[in-house]
């Protein structure tokens, strides 16, 4: 009724290994459920220290693939508040054409004529096939896609693979989820 203050839980959390040790020693409630703030109670009786960060920008729950693409355009749009490279200008090569933004893995290799972006992510050592478009879509690493494909609004898993001549329909909100393969 009465906070003792304004701030909320924000969902995100890093551990060290000692929260197993207390997940193991957390009781069950009334409900039969398991709840992470007993486990960290646990942990600060143990000695344990617990921090925490007021964050003083956007936050974004990610329960669905949706969410997955709004995250991944957010994160692209602010890629200076989290430290990892994009493409943030227009670049033409001689070969493939990159539409802001874009963050390109370690080891990713782009055909000829390709087009990639806005709005993409490619993990580390995905291969886009020659004449291939991608747009606002994110391939973890070692994902492959053919040759002669659209690709839009698609989530692709590790060491996924989409055959040449696949087309996505842009109009989809989710047109493409591959799980690991």
């Amino acid at each position: 009724e009465n906070p003792k203050s304004d701030l909320a839980f924000a969902g995100m959390c890093v551990f060290t290994p000692h929260i197993f040790e207390a997940i193991k020693h957390t009781k069950q409630s009334p409900r039969g459920e398991y709840y992470l703030t007993d486990s960290l109670q646990l942990l600060i009786e143990w000695g344990h220290k617990i921090g925490y960060a007021i964050l003083d920008t956007w936050r974004l729950n990610v329960n669905d693939h949706k969410d997955l693409l709004k995250a991944n355009q957010l994160l692209l749009s602010e890629e200076s508040s989290v430290g990892f490279r994009t493409v943030n200008s227009n670049e033409q090569s001689d070969r493939f054409h990159i539409v802001p933004p874009v963050f390109i893995g370690a080891d990713a290799r782009i055909g000829c004529n390709a087009a990639i972006g806005p709005y993409v992510t490619l993990g580390h050592a995905t291969t886009v096939g020659e004449n291939t478009r991608i747009k606002n879509s994110v391939l973890l690493p070692h994902a492959n896609i053919g040759k002669n494909c659209f690709i839009a609004n698609s989530i692709l898993g590790e060491n996924s693979c989409v055959e040449d001549e696949f087309y996505t329909s842009e109009n989809e909100a989710i047109a493409l989820v591959l799980g690991d393969g």
